[in-house]
């Protein structure tokens, strides 16, 4: 249980030594209330703080990706965007209208009538 479980026991039984024999020899049993819940305390804080430093480990190298990938994304959207200005010239101030004047024909107009 390392040193933190020890200074718990010493501090509940009033011994050191050998926990398992003090808490069998000296410790009534309205006493093993409270060491079980200053035991499972100690032990649920160890346990927080290692699994969150765990999991923190595991999800860095995923923050570090993202951040280099978008980065990476962003370079490149800016090379193509020059690239497109010097192949294309800067783009008019407004656009021509997008309606074409000699729409295409409906699929209906393109089918050709069968007559018998």
């Amino acid at each position: 249980m390392g040193e933190g479980g020890q200074a718990t026991l010493r501090k509940v039984t009033g011994k050191s030594g050998d926990w398992a024999q003090d808490i069998t020899n000296v410790l009534p049993l309205s006493k093993l209330g409270p060491l079980n819940i200053t035991l499972t305390r100690w032990f649920i804080k160890r346990f927080v703080i290692r699994q969150s430093a765990l999991a923190l480990g595991r999800a860095l190298p995923l923050g570090i990706g993202l951040v280099v990938g978008a980065v990476g994304n962003f370079v490149i959207a800016r090379a193509v965007i020059r690239g497109a200005e010097r192949a294309f010239g800067p783009p008019p101030a407004r656009w021509p209208d997008a309606t074409p004047s000699n729409p295409l024909p409906t699929a209906a107009e393109r089918q050709p009538s069968i007559e018998a």
